[in-house]
């Protein structure tokens, strides 16, 4: 804890203010050392002027906080000045990075007995076993790290020591048992024992010189005064102990008692060490007092042990004691070696022999035996002689002061004048604690929190409040809330509100303010309303925030919100509580907002209400006397973000006439219950008033009874959002798109990225005619419902479903799936272009066995499609289904349809034998099968309980609930190509009614004993370069049919079919006709 320094020379009387290096001089360690203590004291001072003694930064608000939990105390972590030194407790638990000081830093209070410069605490400083109360305190000081304390000081390639530091050590202690009536604000001098731990030292040290007997040695001439060594030297002089009577006792050192080594192993009164000595001076020698140390005592406050050096081994590098060190004082393993936590060391001191006063009395005889090898401070102030000429004089600053272990002294002594450097009755150079409270507890849990913060909140009219208000002033109606409002209201500040209780009988009223702050002390600042209606109003407001603080009102009584914000700009309401207490028979908002609000900003505030926000107006004598629960509203930068909302009916809506213009966003909340939806968003984006207008729906956790997300606005993205169930007996669909204000189609619609997870009913769900839409890279699992669905009065122009991870859809009970006409994992339908693609489908519908029909994709009605590299495995029980079982079901007419590099599988495990379930991988129904007499007659879909495609004899129909479509049968074009098709079924597998059809590069492959793969009938036919496979090579395994001629030919066979290059475990038959030999090997080959 002391380097090898030639002077220390700061004296803050100098007002220094910076070192200067001149060119071609010697640099010294001393000037070095001078600026460093120059800018320390700078530094420290300025701090203290600015912030105070004893401060918390708000950037770090849990600094060195207190808490007790089951009588355990911890200690939060950040930063802390206390006289201008910075301690700063960076944390336990996991890591994490400070984008600030791009550090990494903890994530979890310290525990009382982890703290990292209070090792060994339980045995230190152990918890008081009473109750209390106790006074919990933040010690502070500065102490020298050497390589001794840190050996990584050490730079492995030179292999010495170079520099030491200054560390900052801080410690959390108690005063015990200091009274029921001390509080955080009790002064110093009432508080029993604070005085007695707190206070600094009160030694004082005087150095001078005095005539010394001649040398013996005739070669050495002596000075005629002075100091009389022959070297620089400079000396320590440090109190070792003080008893219980303040009786101290010191040692000395010359060169600053840098000669120090580490203890590696104790034997006995053997200590091998890292270092006997460097030369002749500079080492440990027979006959030296040594001090034995580690980490644990120094920071205790504890001396060292104190023993004689009975020899030196060099060789070994071993010290040996005249006496062993005491039992247990010192920890070891059990071959001897010292723990390399603790920093075992051993310092040598230089005093020895007879000690004597400048009187020549004998003041100790450290050669005696017996001798504990320090010196008795004199309280006489008698003189006492170090060596070479030198002596020093001890004193008390007062009367009812004492010397304090630890207090140390240095002053330089040079032979080329003979000087020393003199002190007269100087304070110590140090250690110098500093101490601030930091709460008093009760154990097991009681904690009054005593830290100060910096910036103040509000400390009289001072700092940033134009008005303070305080609860005994607002209830003695001196200066209330609306006083102080009214203050600021035309100028412009900021009203600042004590923690406490603020009665509201009356709507505080914020009209036409302009650049007013409100701002409590956070959720202890309580706006309790206990009248009727609500309880703030503001309006045409031109900058606005109220912050920090809590709003209270009632349940019983109707008004459409409790905080009603009308036609303003630059609005914010920031980290405010915002809670309704009562029964749930009336339904309110916390935040109403209506006519024009212009950026708005509601941030990081917590709702305990039946609504969080919504387009709410409150009663107005000159308008609307009632208000309004869906009030026209105008926003321009509207953004909802980071909030909190647990609410019954609702978190943010936003409906009926609610115009958005800029960048409206909802992020980043969290949304509890809200059994009438989440989030709904169902006004207009005005993209044409202002160009580039928008909706972001991102980032929210909703856990919700009703919908998650339900929107109607154009322009919206709706990304990365997490929605799942608020309870396992209640949720409603995940997303929602509905018809907007405007009752045109949706159009720029975004769906990305979100996780919709455990719903009873739909993942996403498409209510309404959506001009374009994107619907990507989302995670829908285990939805009751479908995991995408159109409803039957829905229809989109051009929508792209991509990269979607769908995994237990429909996953509805096998007894809830007897009434459904239709189960789906993804239904679409009337949409003009579609792009499926990359879509993963797995587990649809696997206890739904009682369902009529029951689907994993499919395209009803639709125009274009392309369906292109989807996978889709394990639809459907693998026994016990009713009605119809489809991967990929493509009903209606269309233009044309790309069926392209799909696998599908029945099931992804191995078959199971003697399955005679109805399974189809791919059914196609354009057109209805003409009959036998060919007349297409009539046949109908149920698209679920409201919805049908029906076919009459020349008509095709989509009837919704409200919804009827009809168009002439047109079977277009379908390509079906590269797909793999594996399963087991009663039937084929590929079943297909299309107009014109090319079948390529196809793999089709039964599992079980069944022998027709593929049935197919269409205007047109190309197959080429498939293969299908089956166990039956005696049967038919492709059948064809295609319209016979209109009328007689010299062409023996239909011309409107093309068959070339198949693989073909079966036979292929062609309008109930064998494949023609002129078409079998080697064109096509029939594996029989």
């Amino acid at each position: 804890m002391s380097s090898d320094f030639s002077r220390q020379r700061f004296d803050p009387q100098n007002d220094f203010a910076a070192v200067l290096m001149q060119q071609g001089r010697v640099l010294l360690d001393a000037d070095w050392n001078e600026w460093i203590e120059i800018l320390d004291r700078r530094i420290r001072a300025e701090t203290v002027d600015i912030i105070g003694r004893g401060i918390v930064p708000t950037e770090t608000p849990d600094a060195f906080r207190i808490t007790l939990v089951g009588g355990h105390l911890t200690i939060g972590l950040g930063r802390m000045y206390v006289d201008g030194l910075l301690a700063e407790n960076h944390g336990a638990g996991p890591e994490t990075w400070d984008d600030t000081l791009a550090e990494l830093r903890g994530t979890q209070p310290v525990a009382y007995q982890d703290q990292p410069y209070l090792p060994d605490a339980e045995a230190v400083a152990p918890l008081p076993e009473g109750g209390g109360p106790h006074l919990v305190y933040l010690k502070v000081w500065q102490r020298e790290v050497t390589w001794l304390e840190d050996p990584d000081l050490v730079e492995s390639a030179v292999g010495v020591d170079s520099t030491s530091r200054w560390q900052t050590v801080w410690q959390v202690r108690l005063l015990e048992d200091v009274g029921d009536g001390v509080t955080c604000a009790t002064a110093d001098a009432e508080i029993p024992g604070w005085l007695d731990e707190t206070a600094p030292s009160g030694g004082r040290l005087t150095t001078g010189t005095t005539d010394v007997e001649a040398a013996g040695d005739p070669c050495i001439v002596p000075p005629t005064g002075g100091y009389k060594g022959l070297e620089n030297r400079l000396y320590r002089v440090e109190v070792h102990a003080v008893d219980e009577d303040g009786q101290a006792t010191f040692k000395w050192a010359r060169h600053n008692a840098s000669i120090a080594t580490a203890v590696r192993s104790i034997n006995g009164t053997n200590l091998v060490v890292d270092l006997v000595g460097r030369d002749a001076e500079l080492r440990f020698s027979t006959g030296d007092w040594v001090e034995i140390t580690d980490d644990v005592r120094e920071l205790a406050g504890l001396p060292g042990i104190m023993r004689r050096i009975a020899d030196v081994t060099d060789a070994t590098r071993t010290l040996t004691l005249e006496s062993a060190l005491p039992a247990g004082t010192f920890p070891t393993d059990v071959g001897g070696a010292t723990l390399p936590a603790r920093h075992t060391r051993v310092r040598r001191w230089d005093q020895r022999g007879q000690v004597r006063t400048t009187d020549g009395d004998v003041q100790a005889d450290l050669s005696e035996a017996g001798s504990t090898g320090v010196i008795p401070v004199a309280s006489d102030g008698t003189s006492i002689v170090l060596e070479d000429g030198i002596f020093v004089t001890f004193s008390l600053e007062a009367d009812g002061t004492r010397f304090r272990p630890g207090d140390y002294w240095v002053f330089a002594a040079r032979s080329a004048d003979a000087s020393i450097e003199i002190l007269t009755e100087a304070p110590p150079r140090g250690i110098h604690a500093h101490y601030c409270r930091l709460a008093v507890v009760t154990f097991p849990e009681t904690v009054i929190d005593c830290r100060t913060f910096w910036p103040p909140e509000c400390a009289g009219g001072g700092c940033d409040c134009t008005v303070c208000v305080t609860p005994e002033t607002h209830e003695a109606g001196t200066l209330t809330i609306q006083q102080a409002l009214d203050q600021v209201r035309a100028t412009g500040g900021t009203v600042c509100l004590a923690a406490g209780i603020y009665n509201i009988p009356e709507p505080l009223r914020v009209e036409g303010a302009l650049s007013v702050r409100m701002r409590g002390q956070g959720w202890q600042t309580l706006l309790v309303h206990t009248g009727p209606g609500a309880a703030m109003h503001i309006r045409g407001c031109l900058g606005f925030t109220l912050e920090r603080l809590s709003v209270v009102t009632s349940r019983l009584e109707y008004t459409p919100a409790d905080v009603g914000i009308a036609n303003c700009g630059d609005i914010e309401v920031r980290a405010c509580y915002f809670l309704q207490l009562g029964g749930r028979e009336v339904s309110k908002a916390a935040i109403g907002l209506s006519g024009a609000v212009l950026h708005a900003r509601l941030q990081d505030n917590v709702f305990f209400a039946a609504g969080g926000i919504s387009n709410a107006s409150l009663p107005d004598d000159a308008n609307d006397e009632q208000g309004s629960e869906v009030a026209t509203l105008l926003t321009l930068g509207l953004r909802c973000e980071r909030n909190q909302m647990l609410c019954e009916d609702f978190g943010v809506r936003l409906r009926g006439l609610c115009l958005h213009t800029g960048e409206t966003v909802i992020a980043d909340n969290f949304v509890n219950e809200a059994q009438a939806g989440g989030i709904r968003l169902t006004g207009y984006v005005a993209a044409k008033v202002l160009y580039g207008s928008r909706c972001d729906i991102r980032h929210n956790t909703l856990r919700v009874a009703g919908d998650g997300i339900v929107c109607g606005t154009d322009n919206t993205r709706i990304d990365a959002n997490d929605i799942g169930q608020f309870s396992t007996s209640q949720s409603g669909h995940g997303i929602v798109i509905q018809e907007g204000v405007s009752g045109a189609p949706i159009t720029r619609l975004q769906i990305t990225g979100n996780r919709i997870d455990g719903l009873e009913d739909h993942g996403i769900y498409l209510l309404t005619a959506i001009e374009s839409a994107l619907i990507k890279l989302n995670q829908i699992e285990d939805v009751e419902g479908a995991a995408i669905l159109m409803d039957p009065d829905a229809s989109a122009g051009h929508l792209a479903v991509e990269n979607n991870q769908i995994v237990g859809a429909a996953a509805l009970t096998r007894a809830a799936s007897d009434s459904e006409p239709l189960v789906a994992g993804v239904h679409l339908l009337r949409v003009r272009d579609l792009d499926f693609a990359g879509n993963s489908l797995r587990d649809t519908g696997v206890n739904a066995g009682l369902a009529r029909r029951l689907v994993g994709v499919q395209f009803t009605a639709c125009g274009r499609v392309r369906c292109d590299g989807n996978r889709i495995v394990n639809l459907g029980p693998l026994a016990g289904t009713v009605g119809d079982t489809v991967s990929i079901a493509v009903l209606g007419s269309h233009r044309q349809v790309s069926l392209a590099n799909n696998t599908v599988l029945r099931q992804e495990s191995p078959p199971v034998s003697g399955i005679k379930n109805v399974w189809y991988a791919l059914q196609v129904i354009a057109r209805p099968q003409p009959d036998d007499d060919g007349n297409l007659g009539t046949r109908a879909y149920a698209l679920g309980h409201s919805g049908h495609l029906a076919w009459s004899e020349d008509r095709e129909y989509v009837l919704g609930s409200s919804r009827l479509s009809v168009q002439a049968i047109a079977p277009g074009g379908m390509q079906v190509r590269g797909n793999t098709f594996e399963g087991e079924s009663s039937r084929e597998l590929v079943q297909i009614q299309a107009g014109r059809l090319i079948l390529n590069d196809n793999s089709v492959r039964r599992d079980d004993q069944g022998a027709l793969l593929a049935h197919m009938a269409a205007e047109y036919i190309v197959m080429n370069g498939n293969h299908f496979e089956s166990y039956r090579g005696d049967q038919d395994a492709v059948r064809l049919q295609v319209p016979q001629p209109t009328a007689p030919t010299h062409v023996p066979e239909p011309v409107n079919y093309a068959v070339l290059g198949n693989i073909v475990s079966g036979l292929v038959r062609i309008n109930g006709q064998r494949l023609p030999e002129a078409l079998q090997t080697p064109y096509n080959r029939e594996m029989i």
